[in-house]
């Protein structure tokens, strides 16, 4: 009688230690994944090393319009895979606008760009052309109003072709195997009604 009256509580004890365990690991799992994810572990990687770091400051367009802002790159020779990251910023009252990055030159170029709306774009210009890989629509990532906004391009290119990663704020936005573009990078200011300014904070390079 004795034995049988125990051996369902000895079962309980058992069943409730093991409970209690796997809530000890999986409470114990997830502080050290938070902890992990603080610490940018799991955060993309750019394509190489940092080279420089460039502060190019504020840029006004007078009216409304667009232009691109050539950078000068910290290589003595185009690498075939290399990152730019930017940091930049609103200022002033004027939010109908648009800013970022631009790979290429004049007779192609990949634009990627946001607005203080919260709105994005990524589009080619080749020849006059223009090819809206996305037009501009809302994105939940875009930091509105005079808030910082990160936008990052990863560039690799294998013969005529260069596969391009854009991201902004960290989270990836849009990815394209694209003909081959000039490897030259200028900061895009556009204004869709009216004069507009942007502080474009820094520029970091990175390659192998």
């Amino acid at each position: 009688m004795n034995e049988t009256d125990a051996s369902p509580d000895g079962h309980n004890r058992q069943t409730w230690r093991l409970l209690r365990l796997a809530s000890f690991a999986l409470l114990t799992l997830a502080a050290l994944t938070v902890v992990l994810i603080a610490a940018g572990v799991f955060d993309p990687r750019p394509l190489g090393q940092l080279w420089r770091t460039d502060t190019p400051s504020v840029r006004t367009l007078p009216d409304t319009g667009a232009a691109t802002f050539p950078q000068s790159p910290p290589w003595p020779a185009p690498p075939n895979r290399f990152s730019v990251r930017l940091r930049a910023a609103k200022m002033g009252e004027q939010a109908d606008i648009g800013y970022g990055l631009a790979l290429g030159d004049e007779k192609a170029q990949l634009i990627v760009a946001v607005s203080p709306f919260g709105y994005l774009s990524v589009w080619e210009e080749r020849g006059g052309e223009i090819i809206n890989n996305m037009p501009w629509q809302p994105w939940p990532h875009v930091r509105p109003g005079a808030a910082e906004n990160e936008i990052w391009l990863d560039v690799a290119t294998t013969g005529d072709r260069s596969q391009v990663t854009a991201r902004v704020n960290r989270e990836q936005l849009w990815q394209g195997k694209i003909e081959r573009l000039s490897p030259d990078v200028a900061l895009w200011l556009g204004s869709f009604s009216g004069p507009a300014t942007v502080d474009f904070r820094a520029l970091e390079w990175f390659a192998p």
